[in-house]
């Protein structure tokens, strides 16, 4: 595959796709959730995982209800503007997708640690709310 490593992952159509849909999606989605849990680690242990609330979060965000989203998941905003960068990619004119693969290009080990540094403040947060719920601390029901 020619190009980097971040402008073969983050500049497709799948991802740019994927992130139109959760963006329209949750237009739709009700802020306050679908009153049932899809999360198997939080039906076996009764605490919430990394990703428990980022889906409220994120409709919330949509619905213009800022502090609930923080309420849901933290990250959700961060979430939320990549989502929305990766959507209007594909929106972009050519020539501005040129400029923005070359930047990738130029600039992947930065673009590959910036992801990397989300996916672990994602997992160290989920990781600390896990235990924390375990061991008793409250706001754990999100």
């Amino acid at each position: 595959m020619k190009g980097s490593f971040s402008r073969n992952f983050f500049l497709n159509k799948i991802v740019s796709v994927g992130s139109l849909l959760v963006i329209i999606i949750s237009f739709f989605m009700p802020p306050d959730g679908l009153s049932s849990t899809h999360c198997g680690l939080k039906l076996l242990t009764g605490a919430p995982c990394p990703a428990c609330g980022l889906t409220r979060s994120i409709s919330s965000i949509s619905q213009m209800r800022f502090l609930q989203s923080f309420y849901y998941h933290p990250l959700g905003f961060l979430f939320y503007i990549i989502f929305l960068m990766f959507a209007m990619y594909n929106f972009f004119p050519q020539k501005v997708k040129v400029r923005i693969q070359k930047l990738f290009d130029l600039h992947d080990d930065l673009i590959r640690n910036i992801f990397l540094g989300i996916i672990y403040t994602f997992l160290i947060y989920g990781i600390i709310r896990f235990f924390y719920c375990l061991l008793g601390g409250t706001r754990c029901s999100v």
